[in-house]
């Protein structure tokens, strides 16, 4: 059985193809065909290289389509923010390369996006001075029912002091994001005794909590509401012993776009037994979407049936 015929190139340099006379005449014609052309300047007319541009521009366009990039949503990093940013690629290798934006900054916080596992985790990182970095990631299903939510505290702040930040993903997986500086404060006027406040910075430790204040009182024993800064609050009455009850902040909700506005009950509902010092007692926190927040306490005439039945 005869070779099959092979091409190589002689060592002269004449471009000559060897070992298949039919190709070798079809390339010959082809290439004095090109130098012709190269040597008479038809390749400097107008077409051809307007031509020849716009090819160029296509190529472009499509290794731009071809490799995936973040979307260009990120803050511009300021001075030492490019050093924070090179501690939260080191703490967190498992980030998709050049998938890393700053989305929000408040003082001594930052809140990065990123993804991961080829873009299928989307994930809010926070990252405050001085304390750990803290990461939230989740899948854009999970973040269509409702944001991601980044809590760290604000060492060494005096009063207690925190950073809530959420991410969720806007229009075409667009990421959107808010960072929030908590502190500590009460709503009577400063009329807070001494005893308050350190009872609210037990409470803000003891229940980790971002913040917490008076909102109300039955007799004297204050009402607190606290922020988790996750997404949720919680009141939380000292009766003698802590009673606590928590909830997603419709709020939050409501700026991701879930719809619910929490206008159909009470965002927080709190039940207190009877003691010697009160009759049992019930606790809403009202938070409607188009209003203010308030605190409603009546008596619980459920908790009396409830008894009623048990001794029965």
């Amino acid at each position: 059985m005869p070779d099959p015929p092979t091409t190589s190139r002689p060592a002269d340099g004449s471009g000559r193809i060897l070992g298949d006379p039919g190709r070798a005449r079809l390339f010959g014609a082809a290439w004095s065909r090109v130098r012709t052309w190269i040597a008479g300047g038809d390749w400097k007319r107008p077409r051809y290289l307007v031509g020849g541009l716009g090819a160029l521009l296509l190529v472009g366009v499509l290794i731009g389509w071809a490799i995936p990039r973040p979307p260009d949503v990120g803050l511009a990093l300021r001075d030492g923010e490019s050093d924070r940013a090179s501690v939260v690629l080191k703490h967190h290798d498992d980030l998709d390369p050049g998938s890393l934006l700053l989305l929000a900054r408040e003082r001594d916080g930052l809140l990065w996006y990123a993804t991961q596992a080829n873009g299928r985790l989307h994930c809010a990182i926070l990252d405050v001075r001085g304390a750990d970095l803290q990461q939230q990631c989740g899948t854009r299903d999970q973040l269509s029912d409702r944001p991601l939510y980044v809590n760290a505290e604000d060492p060494g702040a005096a009063p207690p002091s925190g950073y809530a930040g959420s991410l969720l993903l806007a229009g075409a997986g667009v990421p959107a994001g808010v960072l929030q500086r908590y502190q500590a404060t009460f709503t009577d006027g400063g009329t807070a005794t001494s005893r308050e406040r350190a009872d609210m910075r037990r409470i803000v430790a003891d229940n980790r909590l971002v913040y917490a204040s008076v909102v109300g009182r039955v007799g004297d024993t204050p009402v607190w509401l606290g922020d988790d800064g996750s997404g949720r609050r919680c009141l939380i009455v000292e009766d003698p012993d802590p009673r606590k009850t928590c909830d997603v902040n419709t709020a939050a909700l409501d700026f991701a776009g879930s719809g619910d506005s929490g206008q159909d009950g009470p965002a927080l509902t709190l039940r207190l037994p009877e003691t010697g010092a009160h009759p049992a007692m019930r606790i809403d926190f009202w938070a409607p979407q188009n209003g203010g927040q308030y605190l409603v306490i009546t008596q619980d005439d459920a908790l009396f049936h409830l008894d009623h039945v048990a001794a029965d």
